[in-house]
């Protein structure tokens, strides 16, 4: 296919024209205040979708023009990221990518050095992460983290309040799931369960291609210590499961490339479904892992050292639990069906070993061995004693279920960051009072003191956007911004009153903020210091000549 290369300022003007697209689409759903956007169904007589979340606008914004299209997916690429990790941020992040992209091509038209204005950039944002971090306020109570998840849900309180709800039952280091309902409204259920941080072998193990998850009901659990080489290593397991009408969750400590084949075509053709995860833990920890996931699930890990091999599997190994939640990078076994007796005695085990550690000499040893091994243990206990909090997501459909299970969970991965970092003023007031970090800040030559200087221009875009949303008088508002000096005085958009953000609930997650800057400065850069663009040429005949009718005509009959 022909390619078309262009050269210099035409290039990223071309690209900023792309980012305009979408920041101008995406920017009006920012701030309470903000506007919906109609997107049109991509499939003919299905109804249109109106929305005011910034990621699903962003997903659906496209250029006719080549180039835009490749600042537009840029750019997306960098918003999904940033919602992906943190649950929020979209919007702010195109927008302020839009802000710097455009003040440093201004900057390279007057001829000034394309690294030093990243390398300024770079330095500025380092220095807004800082003093955010500095300025945040701690939210571990209820009613503080519902605000958090209720602004990352679109202004929903309903999700905001149960997302509270279930973080609080599930306790500091608990785990809390969500999953389809079957009623109208949305209710919480506490179960047994474990997580641990390794997920699915293949993509192709997803169940759910747009929450990028995989799903069992009511699985098997196979748990076993060694690597798995061959899919015939599985036949024996896999036959059991089969005659009991089941579905098997293979935890192994790897399955090898050449087993997985087998597994994923009977997957997908849905004669046995089945998902294969590495174990938790590394090391000589592995093993008490394992043994922990048997007892919660109520099987008998098949170990080495046990003697045991997998071609010998039977019933009694299999553990039980009502549901499996695979992801990209991390796997949930909700509600195992294992004697709480041997749960318990495991876990008075694992304090009995934590205690001798703890009031051992500590002059004997390794002072970074007994580190580690108290860490182990300290995250079996959580495990072994911790709950876990699932939210059934309610609605009328199964679609609206759907797009509801959607924003309850970038409401509690908003709420999760709030727990974890804390929290900023929110609407745009946190990165506009960041802007004090940046007044004496320099380079180490202009072009670089420029850099800092972009940035420091940059931090009140998002405000002026979800004031001018608001119908509010951006300017106004923030000369009474400045002549505050309380880090969470601010305006409240919905009411228009103006006091104690903190205690309005207009508050952001102070990681949402970090890396909605960071990523928007990274991309920015990477958008204006392009000189090349090649791009594909598209064909004037996408048929290639072909004419189905002549076809037909000139084809040979096969009965001749």
């Amino acid at each position: 296919m022909a390619r078309n290369i262009r050269f210099g300022d035409p290039v990223r003007k071309r690209l900023l024209d792309g980012v305009d697209f979408l920041a101008d689409a995406v920017g009006v759903t920012l701030g309470p205040c903000g506007r919906n956007v109609v997107i049109e169904h991509r499939a003919s007589g299905l109804p249109p979708v109106a929305t005011k979340d910034g990621a699903t606008v962003a997903q659906a914004v496209e250029a006719a023009g080549r180039t835009e299209s490749v600042g537009i997916n840029l750019v997306r690429q960098m918003a999904t990221t940033v919602a992906k990790e943190a649950g929020d941020g979209t919007t702010t992040s195109v927008v302020l990518t839009r802000r710097v992209a455009a003040e440093t091509r201004k900057a390279l038209a007057a001829g000034m050095n394309p690294r030093d204005i990243t390398l300024g950039m770079e330095r500025a944002a380092r220095a807004v992460e800082a003093d955010l971090l500095r300025r945040a306020r701690r939210c571990n109570d209820q009613r503080s983290l519902a605000h958090v998840a209720t602004l990352a849900a679109g202004g929903d309180e309903g999700i905001g309040a149960i997302v509270a709800q279930a973080l609080a039952l599930a306790g500091e280091g608990g785990v809390v799931d969500v999953e389809l309902g079957h009623g109208v409204a949305d209710d919480i259920e506490s179960v047994e369960g474990m997580r641990w941080e390794q997920g699915y072998r293949s993509p192709y193990f997803m169940t759910d291609s747009a929450r990028k998850v995989a799903e069992l009901e009511n699985p098997y659990i196979l748990v076993y210590d060694r690597v798995i080489n061959e899919f015939s290593e599985l036949v024996p397991a896999l036959e059991l499961v089969r005659r009991s009408g089941g579905s098997l969750l293979v935890v192994a400590e790897n399955i090898m490339e050449e087993a997985l084949p087998g597994l994923l075509l009977n997957h997908i053709r849905k004669n046995l479904c089945s998902i294969a995860v590495k174990g938790p833990g590394y090391g000589d920890s592995r093993y008490e892992y394992l043994l922990d996931l048997a007892a919660i699930t109520g099987g008998r890990a098949i170990m080495e050292a046990f003697g045991e091999d997998i071609s010998n599997v039977t019933m009694e190994h299999l553990g039980r639990a009502r549901r499996v939640v695979v992801r990209e990078d991390d796997t949930l076994v909700i509600g195992g069906e294992g004697d709480p007796n041997v749960i318990a005695d495991r876990l008075a085990s694992a304090k009995r070993q934590a205690d001798w550690i703890v009031e051992g000499d500590a002059s004997k040893g390794s002072p970074s061995g007994k580190r580690h091994e108290l860490e182990n243990l300290q995250t079996r206990i959580k495990a072994l004693s911790g709950r876990m909090a699932t939210i059934r997501a309610g609605g009328l459909s199964d679609v609206l279920i759907k797009e509801r299970m959607q924003r309850i969970e970038n409401a509690l991965n908003s709420a999760r960051a709030a727990q974890s970092d804390g929290v900023v003023a929110g609407g745009g007031v946190g990165l506009y009072r960041a802007r004090a970090a940046l007044a004496e800040l320099r380079g180490e030559n202009l072009d670089q003191s420029h850099g800092v200087a972009i940035v420091r221009a940059a931090l009140d875009e998002p405000i002026r956007r979800i004031a001018a949303n608001a119908g509010v008088d951006a300017d106004e508002f923030l000369f009474e911004l400045r002549r505050s000096n309380d880090d969470f005085w601010g305006m409240d958009m919905r009411s228009g009153a103006c006091g104690d953000l903190f205690a309005a609930g207009v508050i952001d997650p102070v990681r949402v903020t970090r890396l909605a800057l960071r990523n928007a400065v990274a991309t920015a850069a990477s958008l204006m210091t392009v000189e090349c663009a090649v791009t594909h040429i598209p064909v004037s005949d996408p048929t290639f000549g072909f004419d189905a009718r002549r076809a037909a005509e000139t084809r040979e009959d096969p009965r001749a």
